[in-house]
């Protein structure tokens, strides 16, 4: 049950691209008989990278959530599209594709365990010729993830690794455990060190956002239910204190010291 949960938790966590550009509601004209869609991305430094990936499929599509029409526009190594820290890519689709109105990409990374396929926001193509009739609006479609069990044991290492020695958007937290038998210790002290915390200064065009994933327990505790019949008055079960331990007489001033106050 602890390593379902862990795995279930990883799949959902795991997203390997992150798109730059195009951004949502951006507009792309045609020029001459094709319209250029500047494409850019990074690794969100989760695992696996985009370095991991055999290839990348990078198809342009369009159609609501539920029925996804996408073609092909180029197939190749990550690594001839790494420009510094970002992946670049300039797409050129024919105006023939289809008609103006909204698309989105989709990149399909290959992985020797797995796969994964990330989609843009919606951008709007401008003075297309094709009869392809583009649809579709708000969200993109949910991200697809798909790791091996052998993939998945990988990352699960992940939680080995001491919390404030890991790197990149999604992080591993230790278990939760709970007290076994009786706790004896009169004081408390830290098991694991903290981790910093920093805050903006100015306003940012978009969140910094990071994950963390804590396992689920590897373990079961039972409880007893207390049978006892409870006493008719809260003060007999231990519940009650009088009302005027918690009242305290309001501090009235003078009539004469109110009028001081605001004497010149």
């Amino acid at each position: 049950m602890f390593w379902f949960l862990v795995l279930s938790l990883i799949s959902q966590a795991l997203a390997v691209v992150e798109f730059s550009s195009p951004e949502g509601g951006e507009s792309f004209t045609v020029s001459g008989s094709s319209v250029t869609i500047p494409i850019e991305f990074k690794d969100d430094e989760s695992f696996p990278s985009i370095a991991d990936a055999s290839n990348l499929v990078i198809s342009l599509c369009t159609g609501p959530n539920g029925d996804i029409s996408c073609s092909e526009i180029e197939t190749t190594p990550p690594g001839d599209l790494l420009s510094g820290s970002t992946y670049e890519y300039d797409a050129s689709v024919l105006a023939t594709f289809g008609g103006s109105g909204s698309y989105y990409l989709q990149i399909y990374s290959k992985y020797s365990g797995g796969y994964a396929i990330v989609y843009s926001e919606r951008f709007t193509l401008r003075s297309m010729t094709g009869t392809l009739t583009p649809s579709g609006s708000g969200s993109p479609p949910a991200n697809d993830i798909s790791m091996s069990s052998a993939q998945n044991a990988e990352i699960s290492k992940s939680f080995t690794v001491p919390y404030t020695l890991q790197t990149g958007r999604t992080r591993y937290a230790p278990m939760q455990t709970q007290p076994s038998g009786t706790v004896s210790v009169t004081s408390w002290t830290r098991r694991y060190p903290t981790s910093s915390v920093s805050y903006y200064s100015t306003l940012v065009p978009s969140p910094a956002v990071f994950s963390t994933i804590t396992p689920g327990w590897d373990y079961s505790y039972t409880s007893a239910v207390n049978f006892a019949t409870p006493a008719p008055y809260p003060s007999q079960n231990g519940g009650w204190y009088a009302a005027s331990r918690r009242i305290s007489r309001p501090f009235i001033q003078s009539t004469t010291a109110l009028q001081r106050r605001w004497a010149y």
